[in-house]
């Protein structure tokens, strides 16, 4: 069994926190339309990373890159998808409902 170095919890923890700084702040409450959206890049980035390194062959390096930018990507369109519903039914309902 491969285990996951240090260096790759390290990268993994600073692309999600460089991810989420996307989030606006109001008062005391953490707001953002897209919030489903940034929650699915962050983590589809932190998976690909992990998957990257422990599937892909060759250079670790080349295999984190690719997989975060995949996980990203997917998670990313995922979350967007969740986040145009969520608008779509709260319009629909005439209300202002925030996931």
């Amino acid at each position: 069994m491969k285990f996951i170095n240090l260096k790759s919890i390290l990268s993994s923890v600073a692309i999600a926190s460089l991810l989420t700084g996307c989030a606006q702040t109001t008062g005391n409450q953490t707001y953002d339309q897209n919030q489903n959206a940034i929650i699915g890049t962050t983590l589809g980035a932190l998976a690909g990373v992990v998957l990257g390194n422990n599937i892909g062959g060759g250079s670790k390096g080349r295999n984190k890159v690719i997989g975060a930018v995949a996980g990203a990507a997917v998670g990313g369109a995922i979350g967007y998808s969740m986040d145009k519903q969520a608008k779509e039914v709260a319009d629909s309902l005439n209300t202002n409902v925030n996931n």
